[in-house]
């Protein structure tokens, strides 16, 4: 009897741990995929010059604040959507869908007029130089224009995502790599009857590629929908939109998005005074820890569905839990090993600069150290988020980022340079996955639970 209960027991674990591999894997690679496509644009600027480089710097630092603002506050509809997947509630599911839609789409609209009026204004606070201010202005423009339909794809992309459909993600970051590769290569350089537009060119070729990858997203996602049955199911019992349940899970993931990428910006700011070398350098190797991150993230979002989704359907979490947990730390972990053994080629080929790759390369070796604490950090995240924890997420996140992060960052710049700088960041990781424990257990502890 003991023999068959440990049986019954490994094979449920081996099932939870192949149907939350199955959900993180198409995830993980349309993450990979996406920050790829970013990666393909950092490494043409960095052969087409360093001074393009450093201006796409400045506008992507800008660009991707807004945008992750702007993802944060999707946060609490993804988990309330895929709470209501997991309880069968259609009706509220579309409600969400609708709600979330609308939001963003004023959102990003407004974001993206303010970008394209003071583009030119934005890059120059952050570098003093109108060099950059000039090179980088058309970058930010048209990263500005492809918010709203960023937005757009995201919304969709969650939603075939809730229903365990993800190979729609896989195939849309697909689409937006391949697009984005062939338009950067036209239209940065100048191929054949295509002008030479340096950074603005990436810039269009991003926001073209994020269209393109929309129309995708919307079409191969209706087709499995409506082929699962799902578009169709009937609008019988109309629900009130959650309106307090949104915002009460939006706006803690929207000031805690707010403050992580705020505080990049601030960084760029002041490692974009040290010179252009320095902040080409530090370009690479904040695009190689946003590599990191998205890998990550992709298994953290898949704990997020998988242990909201039981939730919602009031069914025993707890293997899902450890079985998850366990699976993003090794992800973390080889990440790291595999990131600190290639860090000495990743340099040239993301630029002909040596001076750029020889600084850059001692400044990945530190951002594969960051990928434990990291890994270790947005698992415990993953979990207060679907618990519906956002406060305490959000404390944790703006304590550890302008409490320790940023003084500590700002203060290695100066003292010791670039290489020690990103010192900062495994310190900042582990000081978040600190405090996410303290507020949590505070948080019980209030409530009055043990």
């Amino acid at each position: 009897m003991i023999a068959v209960k440990r049986a019954r027991k490994s094979s449920d674990s081996e099932d939870s741990i192949r149907a939350f591999m199955l959900l993180a894997l198409p995830l993980i690679a349309a993450s990979s995929l996406t920050i790829l496509s970013s990666t393909v644009d950092t490494a043409i600027m960095g052969h087409y010059s360093t001074t393009g480089l450093a201006s796409v710097a400045l506008g992507a630092s800008v660009a991707d604040l807004c945008t992750n603002v702007l993802l944060g506050a999707l946060m609490g509809y993804r988990v309330l959507l895929s709470r209501s997947v997991g309880n069968g509630n259609g009706p509220e599911s579309r409600l969400l869908t609708r709600g979330a839609l609308l939001f963003s789409l004023l959102a990003a609209g407004t974001i993206a007029i303010v970008m394209c009026f003071f583009s030119r204004e934005i890059i120059f606070a952050l570098s003093q130089s109108t060099v950059l201010a000039e090179e980088g202005e058309g970058y930010l423009i048209f990263r500005a224009l492809a918010l709203p339909v960023f937005m757009v794809l995201t919304i969709r992309l969650a939603v075939a995502s809730a229903h365990r459909r993800t190979r729609v993600s896989l195939e849309a970051a697909s689409t937006l790599v391949v697009t984005n590769l062939f338009l950067d290569w036209l239209l940065v350089f100048g191929v054949g009857p295509f002008p030479e537009l340096g950074a603005t060119g990436d810039g269009v070729a991003t926001f073209l590629a994020t269209v393109i990858a929309t129309c995708v997203a919307y079409f191969r996602s209706s087709y499995f929908l409506n082929k699962d049955g799902i578009e169709e199911d009937s609008e019988a019992a109309v629900t009130q939109f959650p309106i307090r349940d949104f915002l009460k899970v939006t706006w803690p993931a929207v000031v805690s998005a707010l403050a992580d990428y705020a505080s990049t910006v601030v960084l760029v700011a002041f490692v974009g005074r040290q010179g252009s070398e320095e902040l080409a350098a530090a370009m690479l190797a904040w695009r190689l820890h946003e590599i990191v991150f998205l890998v990550i993230s992709g298994f953290a979002a898949a704990r997020i569905i998988t242990l909201a989704r039981l939730m919602g359907g009031e069914q025993d979490s707890a293997r899902a839990d450890r079985n998850t947990n366990l699976a993003i730390l090794c992800v973390g972990i080889l990440a790291g090993v595999m990131l600190a053994i290639s860090s000495p080629f990743v340099g040239v080929l993301m630029s002909s600069d040596q001076s750029v790759v020889d600084e850059s390369s001692n400044l990945f070796l530190i951002v594969a150290i960051a990928a434990v604490p990291m890994a270790a950090s947005m698992s415990y995240v993953a979990r207060m988020r679907a618990r519906k924890r956002m406060q305490e997420d959000m404390w944790a996140n703006v304590v550890s980022t302008w409490l320790v992060q940023l003084p500590a960052g700002i203060f290695l710049l100066y003292e010791f340079g670039i290489g020690a700088f990103f010192v900062s960041y495994p310190l900042g990781w582990l000081f978040r996955l600190i405090f996410s424990v303290i507020f949590e257990r505070w948080a019980l502890r209030r409530e009055g639970h043990s």
